[in-house]
């Protein structure tokens, strides 16, 4: 949908509708916790990708996977880790 026409020649769409969706999935917060629920204390790429892991695990019993999760929100205490973030999501 797109009521003006500026956005056209930037590739983008304001809004997509999905008419036919019978099924959505919103995830709690994933962090690096063991199978077992007990913090993983190591590096932050390490804590990262096993966040990432963990919500692969919640999307595949679902019969989801990272492919079609629409909107990611994630919180980390120090911009410098954000590449990070946008990695273990790239490789996720």
């Amino acid at each position: 949908m797109n009521p003006w026409q500026w956005q056209d020649q930037l590739g983008y769409a304001q809004a997509i509708e999905i008419p036919q969706a019978t099924r959505t999935l919103y995830c709690a917060g994933q962090a690096a916790m063991d199978a077992d629920g007990r913090p993983v204390d190591s590096d932050m790429r390490c804590q990262i990708n096993l966040s990432f892991d963990n919500l692969e695990t919640v999307l595949q019993q679902a019969n989801y996977s990272l492919a079609d999760v629409v909107r990611l929100n994630f919180h980390i205490r120090c911009n410098g880790y954000r590449q990070l973030v946008y990695q273990g999501y790239a490789t996720g």
